[in-house]
């Protein structure tokens, strides 16, 4: 935009910008799972580099090197959402009662409008089923999604 001042065309830097507030969650690293699941396959380890029977030794070889993948491979897909996250309110539409756990269905609004839906799993212990949840969902791929509370290796603070 051009202000005439004086008779000298001035340029006014006026910032026309939509703002948009977008809240996140602050994630906060457990150390002490990482610790458990370190020790846990390295105690496996122990066992079937010391192991006396060869059987056993790949039984728990092969136990060591399966919890080994799983850690890395869940390690990683928390950290990306941890890191790169939006929020979203999510309304429980389903839940299935399984022998150890339910598992709930929910849907929420990204915030590219769209409606996307994701499952989690519950403990079949828990007296009342949660009807809203607090989702926290890749932007850029917004099918990725977890509630909250339902992460491993990282909890979440309110900025």
């Amino acid at each position: 935009m051009f202000e005439v001042s004086g008779g000298h065309i001035e340029e006014s830097r006026f910032a026309n910008s939509l703002t948009t507030t977008v809240n996140t969650l602050r994630p906060e690293f457990r150390y002490a799972v990482v610790f458990l699941w370190t020790f846990a396959g390295a105690v496996l380890a122990w066992v079937a580099l010391t192991g006396i029977a060869r059987s056993g030794s790949v039984f728990f070889g092969a136990g060591a090197l399966v919890g080994l993948a799983v850690f890395v491979i869940w390690l990683r897909r928390e950290a990306a959402l941890a890191r790169n996250h939006l929020i979203a309110s999510a309304t429980v539409i389903s839940h299935r009662r399984r022998r150890r756990a339910t598992v709930l269905t929910y849907r929420f609004i990204a915030l590219d409008g769209k409606s996307y839906e994701g499952e989690t799993s519950v403990s079949s212990q828990q007296k009342t089923l949660p009807e809203a949840l607090t989702v926290l969902y890749n932007p850029l791929h917004p099918a990725t999604s977890e509630p909250e509370n339902g992460f491993i290796f990282y909890r979440f603070k309110s900025n």
